[in-house]
């Protein structure tokens, strides 16, 4: 679950919801390109998400379908526009341009508040639109999925979260610490493995769980670990 916040500030919102088997849990400060990056890696030079010094915030998430083709995969894509573009109109126009392995959508928020979801797939056009949350479907629900991981529900109640929170980014950041956007199921590879508040305005990301936050910015990036442990649909394991 993503959400673009514009006021106050612009503040980009996200739970990663997976399996721990396959997260790397690397959170790292990088110049490869000359450019400083924050970000959740993974597979060794791609990334989740993050934010880079010139104010933009990239998120991925599972676009709903499982087809797959030739391109490139998504961690890599999020780290290549990091690594090169400084705005949202300029990452959505190297996202479509950009082949994806995968069906997968990216969201942007630039230090501006302009923000955009690209939906990349190996088998349709990639396209761009100017909305401010994503979950895990692109135009429509495709495939048998989406009553395992509530994409609708939770896509709506994003709205209802944009629409009620007044101008307060603490109180929503809240609520993506609760059910219906924190999960437990790891077990069905659908548990919340972190929570981040992204501020490109700022240079600052914070990682939260619910017992626990941890702040990285470019001016104070602290090298550390922190040990979590998941619960299992409420089992501590």
């Amino acid at each position: 679950s993503v959400l673009a916040l514009r006021d106050p500030e612009p503040v980009l919102i996200r739970t990663y919801d997976f399996t721990p088997r396959f997260f790397d849990g690397i959170i790292g400060k990088t110049s490869f390109c000359g450019r400083q990056v924050i970000a959740m890696c993974e597979a060794a030079s791609g990334c989740l998400d993050g934010v880079n010094e010139d104010g933009l915030a990239a998120v991925l998430t599972f676009g709903g379908r499982l087809a797959h083709g030739s391109g490139f995969g998504i961690p890599l894509i999020v780290r290549y526009v990091l690594e090169t573009c400084t705005t949202t109109d300029e990452a959505v126009r190297l996202l479509c341009d950009l082949p994806s392995a995968g069906v997968q959508n990216v969201m942007l928020l630039d230090r501006q508040g302009d923000y955009a979801v690209v939906y990349l797939r190996p088998d349709r056009p990639a396209q761009a639109v100017r909305k401010p949350a994503v979950t895990n479907h692109q135009e429509r629900v495709e495939g048998d999925g989406a009553n395992n991981t509530r994409t609708v529900e939770r896509h709506q109640c994003l709205l209802e979260l944009l629409e009620g929170y007044a101008g307060d980014p603490e109180a929503a950041i809240s609520a993506f610490l609760k059910p219906p956007f924190y999960h437990t199921d790891f077990e069905n590879w659908f548990g919340t493995l972190f929570t981040a508040a992204y501020y490109p305005a700022r240079g600052e990301v914070r990682y939260l769980w619910r017992d626990d936050e941890w702040c990285q910015s470019f001016k104070a990036f602290q090298e550390g670990v922190r040990v979590k442990r998941l619960l299992l649909d409420g089992v501590a394991a």
